[in-house]
């Protein structure tokens, strides 16, 4: 959570502005919205919609999953990560974090 944060703050620091993300909704690009500023820089910089949609995909499933681990930890409870998972996500964070350099 903490690697995607600094990313963001990197790539596309907040800076509370908001951006519509459909059907009249806006949300705030706050410190707490990195996956949404990360989504936005990636969005700004790329010219393929196709791009967009693949590293952007691959953005929510790293976010949610990271979320929910550190949520679930943060509540007490004991939440089982095996090392083959923390791996994987490691992985596509660091494969993310290629695509974002490549922009």
């Amino acid at each position: 959570r903490r690697v995607l944060k600094d990313i963001a703050d990197f790539f596309y620091p907040a800076d509370n502005s908001e951006i519509e993300i459909g059907g009249g909704e806006k949300i705030r690009l706050d410190e707490e919205k990195y996956i949404v500023r990360l989504k936005q820089y990636i969005k700004n910089k790329s010219g393929s919609e196709r791009f967009n949609e693949i590293i952007g995909s691959h953005l929510d499933y790293i976010g949610d999953r990271i979320d929910a681990i550190y949520n679930a930890s943060t509540k007490g409870s004991h939440t089982d990560v095996k090392s083959e998972e923390a791996e994987r996500y490691m992985i596509y964070t660091y494969l993310l974090i290629s695509d974002l350099i490549s922009l």
